[in-house]
C-alpha cells in the first residue's frame, strides 16, 4: 500500500487472510506487538500456506529461506480466525496525521494473491516519518512493529556478535595491532580515527601498560549455571523479574472520552489533552525502549548459552584515555547487574575464615546495606542468612528476597555461594569462585584529593582512618539544607544584591533574588540524597550547571510527581529549583573541596592555552601511554534528498579543535587516565601476587579470600601512583611542546598525608 504525503522504503509486510474472505476486520497494531509470543510465524514447508491460530502459541521459528524473506522486507504471514481489516490507528503516533509531516502507510489497503492463492494484505516494512528531537523537526525511518516482533523472535538466527569470548587466554600484547584474538586482528586503543594518536601509539614505550592488559585477559571464567538457569527460566515466563525487560510491551494508556468532556473550558480541554499527549508520548518512548532492551537481552543469553559449559577469557584494550575494557560486547563483567550475576571465576579458592566474611560483606553490598560498617554488614547478612538461604534453594517460588536488592541477579549468585558453603559442612573450607568487589569511594573525587593533598576533601571520600564510612553525598546534602534553610527564612534582601546596580539593574536583582527564596521555600525539606548524588558524583567529570541542572530537575520531577500546580507554572518552578539546587551543590563541593577544585581549573586554564594554539590536549599517563583529545569542530554538509534534507558530518582531523570541549573535557579525561593508571598497577602487582584480579574501573574484583592481600595491593599503588611528581611533570610536558606560551604556576597544595591510606579501611570496601 502506498504512503500517503510521503514514500515507504519499498519493503513490505504482509498480512494473511483466509482464501476468499471479503470482509476486513480492523488489526490493532499495538496489540499485535503485544500478541506476538501467541502469534509465532509458521511458514516452513507445507505449514507455508497454512493459518496459525491467534489464540495458541507455538515455538516454531523461521527458517533459513523465510529469513532470506524478512531481510528482504517482504515477509508474508498468515493467521486463523482473523478477518483482518487493514489498521485503523496509525503504529507510529501521528503517523497517519498528514498534519504532522509524517510520512506512513496510510491509504486504501490493497490485496496481492500468494503462490496458494490467498489474498494477502500488505504493509510498508518501513516507513519515513517527521518527529520531534531536543525541540527539533527530524526525519526518521521507523520500523513497522510486526516486522520488530519478527526479528524478536528470531533474534538468534538473525544476529551473531562479532566478538566473541575466548576459549584460551588471548595473545598477549606486544604492539598497538597485535594481541588479544589470535586470528582476528585486534587494536590495543579504541579510535576514532585519529592518525596523530596511532602515530603516537607506534612510538611509545608502553610495556606496562601492555603488563596490565596481558594481566587482565589471563583471567578465566565460567558461566554461574545456577543463576544462569534462573534467568533462562525468568526469561521463559515473560520476563520483568530484575532487570529483565518485559517480553510483551504494555499497553498504551487508553484515550479519554473526549466527547464527554464537552462542558469542560477549552483551556482545560486543550491541557488534558496535552497532558494525555505526553503519557501516550512516554509509553511509545518506553516500549521503543524494551523492544531495545530485549534485543540486548536476547544477544547475552545467545553468548551464556553457546559458552555455558566452557572456560572462556576476555581479551582487554583501551579507549583513548587509558581505560580498559574487554573486547567482546554483550556478555561481559562489565555490563549489567544480569551479565555480572551470570559470570564467575573458573578458578576456585577457599574461603578461609576471612573470605566468608568478605562474602557476607559482600553480600551486604549487593543488598544496597553499604553506608554501615564493615562489621554491621556482616552482622547483617548473618542476619538474613535464612532470607540468603531460601533465595538460594527457591529463587522463583520462596520469599524472592534477593528481589529486594540494589543489584538482584549479583545478589542471588552471593545467596548461592553462601548456602553452597554452608552445605559442604565447613564454610571457611569451601572453594570458592565468586568474585567478590571493592569499590571506591566517590573514586574521582579521591583522585582529585590525592593530586592536591586536600586534607578535608580526602577525610570526606575515606582517604584517611576512619571508624564508619565517609558518605560525602550526605556530606554535600547537608550543606545544602542549610543554605535552603537559610535562603527559605530570609525577608529582605541583602545590600549586596544591589550594591552598584542602577536602579534598572536593581529591581532585576531583586526579581531574581525572591525567585531563589521561592525556589527555595518550595524545595525545603523535598531535597534528599538522591536528588544531588548524581551531580556530586559527575562533577568530577567536568558536569556542567546546565547539565547540573538537568540532573537535578529530573530528580525534582519523581518528587513532585502528582502535585496539583497547574502543570505550566509547575513546570517553570521545577526549572527554577533545578537551577537554583544546581549551582547550591556544585558551590557547596568547591567548599568541601578547595584544593581539587583549585586544581580542576588550572588543568582548565592549561587546555585553553593549548587550544587557542589550534592544538589538541596530549599527555602522557605514568605507564607511558600517550593519551591525545580527539575533540575538533564538526563541519556540516548538507544534502538535500525528496524525503528531506540530511546533514552530513565531517569529523576529518584537519578540522580546527573544538575549544570549548578541549577545556572542558580536559580535567575528567586526566582524572580517568590516572585512574585507569592505578587500576592497571594493581593489575600488574596482583599478577605477580598469583591473585585473581580484574576491574571495573574503579571496583577492583578478586576472591572473598584474597580480598585482604587485593586492598593491601590496591592501597600501595595509589600510594606509590601520587608520590610521583605528576603535575610537575605535566608541566614541564607543556612548556616543551609550546616554549612561548607563559602556563598558570601549579597551585598549592594541601597537607593530607597519602600514607594514612595504608589505614583506610573505607578507602575502597
Amino acid at each position: 500500500v502506498g504512503a500517503s504525503g510521503g514514500a515507504d522504503l519499498g519493503s513490505e509486510v504482509s498480512l494473511g487472510t483466509g482464501p476468499g474472505t471479503g470482509a476486513q476486520d480492523t488489526l490493532d497494531w499495538h496489540a499485535a506487538r503485544a500478541q506476538a509470543e501467541a502469534a509465532r510465524l509458521a511458514l516452513d514447508g507445507e505449514a507455508r500456506g497454512s493459518l496459525v491460530d491467534s489464540d495458541e502459541s507455538t515455538d516454531d521459528e523461521l527458517d533459513d529461506d523465510d529469513l532470506e524473506d524478512v531481510l528482504d522486507g517482504t515477509v508474508r504471514t498468515a493467521r486463523h480466525a482473523g478477518k483482518f481489516q487493514r489498521r485503523q490507528d496509525a503504529w507510529a503516533i501521528g503517523h497517519s496525521d498528514a498534519g504532522s509531516g509524517s510520512a506512513g502507510a496510510s491509504g486504501a489497503a490493497g490485496g496481492a494473491p500468494s503462490p496458494r492463492g490467498e489474498q494477502l494484505l500488505v504493509e510498508p516494512a518501513f516507513a519515513h516519518q517527521f518527529a520531534y528531537a531536543s525541540k527539533k523537526m527530524v526525519g526518521t525511518v521507523v520500523c513497522n512493529p510486526v516486522l520488530l516482533s519478527m526479528f524478536e523472535s528470531a533474534m538468534s538466527q538473525c544476529h551473531h556478535p562479532t566478538y566473541y569470548p575466548m576459549l584460551v587466554p588471548p595473545k598477549p600484547w606486544t604492539g598497538p595491532r597485535e594481541g588479544g584474538y589470535l586470528k582476528q586482528r585486534t587494536d590495543v586503543m579504541r579510535m576514532r580515527g585519529s592518525r596523530s594518536h596511532a602515530d603516537a601509539l607506534r612510538a611509545a614505550k608502553m610495556d606496562a601498560v601492555y603488563e596490565g592488559l596481558d594481566a587482565l585477559g589471563r583471567v578465566s571464567w565460567r558461566i554461574n549455571t545456577f543463576v544462569h538457569d534462573v534467568v533462562k527460566a525468568a526469561w521463559g515466563a515473560g520476563g520483568g523479574l530484575g532487570e529483565l525487560p518485559p517480553r510483551v510491551d504494555p499497553a498504551p494508556p487508553a484515550a479519554p472520552a473526549w466527547d464527554d468532556m464537552g462542558a469542560l473550558d477549552p483551556k482545560e480541554l486543550a491541557l488534558e489533552r496535552r497532558r494525555y499527549s505526553m503519557r501516550l508520548k512516554r509509553a511509545m518512548q518506553h516500549n521503543r525502549d524494551l523492544h531495545s532492551l530485549r534485543c540486548d537481552m536476547a544477544l547475552k543469553l545467545q553468548v551464556a548459552d553457546a559458552f555455558c559449559d566452557s572456560k572462556f577469557y576476555f581479551p582487554f584494550n583501551l579507549d583513548f584515555r587509558g581505560r580498559a575494557y574487554p573486547v567482546p560486547p554483550h556478555l561481559n563483567h562489565l555490563g549489567s547487574d544480569v551479565c555480572r550475576g551470570l559470570l564467575t571465576f573458573a578458578e576456585a579458592r577457599p574461603l578461609g575464615d576471612r573470605g566468608l566474611r568478605w562474602l557476607k560483606i559482600h553480600l551486604a553490598n549487593l543488598m544496597g546495606y553499604d553506608k554501615a560498617s564493615l562489621d554491621d554488614r556482616a552482622a547483617f547478612a548473618d542476619e538474613h542468612l535464612a532470607d540468603a538461604l531460601d533465595s538460594a534453594a527457591n529463587p522463583l517460588g520462596g520469599d524472592r528476597w534477593w528481589l529486594t536488592a540494589a543489584n538482584p541477579w549479583q545478589a542471588l549468585a552471593a545467596c548461592k555461594e553462601l548456602a553452597d558453603a554452608y552445605a559442604c559442612g565447613d564454610p571457611t573450607a569451601f572453594e570458592s569462585r565468586l568474585p567478590v568487589h571493592q569499590d571506591g569511594s566517590c573514586n574521582g573525587l579521591q583522585h582529585y584529593a590525592a593530586i592536591g593533598r586536600d586534607a578535608e576533601g580526602g577525610a570526606a571520600v575515606n582517604l584517611t582512618p576512619s571508624d564508619q564510612p565517609q558518605d560525602v553525598y550526605s556530606q554535600v546534602l547537608r550543606r545544602v539544607q542549610r543554605r535552603i534553610d537559610a535562603d527559605a527564612a530570609s525577608v529582605d534582601p541583602p545590600a549586596s544584591v544591589t550594591e552598584g546596580k542602577s536602579e534598572a539593574d536593581a529591581a532585576e536583582a531583586v526579581k531574581a533574588w525572591r525567585r531563589q527564596r521561592d525556589c527555595a521555600v518550595f524545595v525545603q525539606g523535598a531535597v534528599t540524597r538522591k536528588v544531588v548524588k548524581q551531580t556530586v558524583m559527575t562533577s568530577v567529570y567536568g558536569v556542567t550547571f546546565v547539565g547540573a541542572r538537568r540532573q537535578i530537575q529530573n530528580r525534582l520531577e519523581e518528587v513532585f510527581a502528582g502535585h496539583p500546580m497547574p502543570v505550566e507554572e509547575l513546570d517553570d518552578m521545577l526549572y527554577d529549583a533545578a537551577g537554583y539546587l544546581a549551582r547550591t551543590t556544585l558551590d557547596s563541593l568547591k567548599d568541601m573541596f578547595h584544593a581539587a577544585d583549585d586544581i580542576k581549573q588550572w588543568l582548565t586554564q592549561c587546555a585553553r592555552l593549548v587550544a587557542l594554539q589550534n592544538q589538541p590536549m596530549v599527555w602522557t599517563t605514568p605507564l607511558g601511554l600517550p593519551v591525545v583529545q580527539p575533540y575538533r569542530r564538526h563541519s556540516n554538509v548538507v544534502v538535500k534528498t525528496v524525503s528531506q534534507n540530511v546533514v552530513v558530518v565531517d569529523h576529518s582531523e584537519q578540522l580546527p579543535v573544538s575549544v570549548q570541549r578541549q577545556c572542558s573535557a580536559f580535567p575528567p579525561n586526566y582524572v580517568h587516565s590516572l585512574d585507569s593508571t592505578h587500576m592497571l598497577m594493581t593489575a600488574i602487582e596482583c599478577d605477580d601476587m598469583g591473585l585473581t584480579f580484574t576491574a571495573v574501573h574503579d571496583s577492583y574484583w578478586t576472591h572473598a579470600g584474597t580480598v585482604d592481600a587485593m586492598n593491601g595491593s590496591l592501597r600501595r599503588q595509589f600510594i606509590e601512583l601520587y608520590e610521583q611528581p605528576l603535575l610537575e611533570t605535566f608541566a614541564e610536558s607543556l612548556q616543551l611542546r609550546f616554549p612561548h606560551t607563559k602556563f598558570p604556576p601549579i597551585p598549592e597544595r594541601g597537607n593530607l598525608d597519602l600514607r594514612e591510606v595504608l589505614g583506610a579501611d573505607y578507602f575502597f570496601s
